[in-house]
């Protein structure tokens, strides 16, 4: 079922968080990662694209701690009702006049993670090509609104998300029953934690307002940094709280998640995406390994899960360097993308017509540069370029040369027979 263009993807970008565990102080750290992980196009007739947007994309959940790490209970889930071709409800089926559909293209990740925007009520997600026919994917939904997708072909994702513009639909599903324990759950003696939630909170009239004071407790009170507190054999959660009071994401939402469990209130930890910065070349908001980040859902009684963030806007200030290559990084990821959406998620037999001349002209490039570098350890010519800068030029120019015959594809396709969700 596999297309003449898939190459060797078997093994997907490993992106930590996402996965059934994640070991606290072992997930923010990897903020100054510049690598794209997705692309998000927001609707065309939006105009304004703003260099930076802090897109929440909802990736997984855990309910519940050990003191030291985070994991999921165990959940088959349930395989998402599909209307239609492409089209699966999460809250309704789309509203093309008031939601505003989102266009995400996903690098194929070692897990097959569907990040949700917030505030999506449905998704569209075209079907899959198997030997020259269309098959319909199947998409489940596990507890925690973790939505995973199959990916027998490793080539990730392309689909779409259509956001609600109502405030009331922002909230997330209510909570089941038989799941209500699982988000009171603690670590043994969290006696100092609880009686500091109890101060931070102080009068506060509702769980709404509870929840608040110590999301607000925790972005003015406390620091961010990328380095890992040294807290000696002391639990990971009271040394950053009681004692150093800096640390990265995951300190923060897990310090609310507790803290908000030992008042009574049900709360979980969530992992997902959150950044998008514009690239001109592609018309897309790039959302990088960097913009991984950990954040909290509060269950408010008759609004359900509230979606908090104790994390300091200081996050915003340390990310990957952008440097002098940032310009080339946006035009290479932007070509990449284009030849994702445009030639590999085609029909088989419309990739079939240029990929025999592709194929010969990357043979011939490849062995051009083996004999170069052949004549450069011989020789010694100081002249001749370095592996590091040949394979530079190398992958640029065959970047430049697959955007060209993505174009040349889709020019001859047509816009009405695109494979776009």
């Amino acid at each position: 079922g596999k297309g003449f263009l898939t190459f060797d993807r078997e093994r997907g970008q490993r992106v930590a968080g996402f996965g059934n565990q994640i070991e606290l102080g072992g997930f923010g750290v990897i903020r100054d990662d510049p690598t794209v992980v997705l692309r998000v196009t927001p609707d065309p007739h939006t105009r304004e694209r703003p260099p930076f947007l802090a897109l929440y994309l909802r990736g997984t959940s855990f309910d519940r701690y050990d003191g030291r790490r985070w994991t999921r209970s165990p959940s088959s889930g349930h395989v998402l009702a599909r209307v239609g071709n492409d089209t699966y409800p999460l809250r309704r089926l789309p509203d093309e006049r008031k939601d505003q559909r989102l266009r995400i293209v996903l690098d194929h990740l070692d897990e097959p993670v569907v990040f949700v925007p917030a505030g999506a009520v449905a998704l569209s997600i075209p079907p899959r090509i198997e030997d020259a026919a269309r098959v319909p994917r199947d998409v489940t939904h596990a507890q925690g609104l973790d939505v995973r997708y199959e990916d027998p072909d490793a080539l990730g994702l392309i689909y779409g998300a259509y956001v609600s513009s109502d405030p009331g639909e922002r909230d997330i599903l209510p909570l089941l029953p038989e799941r209500k324990q699982n988000y009171l759950q603690l670590p043994d003696d969290q006696t100092r934690v609880e009686k500091l939630a109890r101060e931070v909170v102080g009068d506060a009239a509702n769980d709404f307002d509870k929840a608040a004071r110590i999301e607000g407790y925790l972005r003015s009170k406390y620091g961010y940094t990328l380095e890992q507190p040294d807290v000696g054999h002391r639990a990971p959660l009271e040394g950053f709280l009681f004692d150093k009071k800096r640390g990265h994401c995951e300190y923060f939402s897990t310090a609310m998640t507790i803290m908000l469990r030992t008042l009574g209130i049900r709360a979980r930890n969530v992992t997902g995406f959150v950044g998008g910065r514009y690239n001109a070349y592609g018309d897309y908001y790039a959302v990088r390994q960097g913009d991984a980040h950990s954040w909290v859902e509060a269950h408010i009684v008759e609004r359900g899960w509230v979606t908090f963030d104790p994390t300091p806007p200081s996050r915003a200030e340390v990310g990957p360097s952008e440097g002098p290559w940032a310009d080339v990084r946006a035009l290479i990821d932007a070509l990449h993308t284009r030849w994702m959406t445009n030639v590999v998620g085609y029909d088989l037999r419309v990739q079939a017509g240029g990929v025999r001349k592709m194929w010969q002209w990357w043979v011939t490039q490849r062995n051009a540069r083996r004999e170069a570098e052949s004549v450069a350890e011989q020789v010694g010519a100081r002249w001749l370029p370095t592996r590091a800068w040949a394979r530079w030029f190398l992958a640029l120019a065959v970047l430049v040369a697959l955007g060209w015959l993505a174009l040349r594809l889709r020019a001859r396709k047509g816009p009405a027979a695109r494979h776009t969700p």
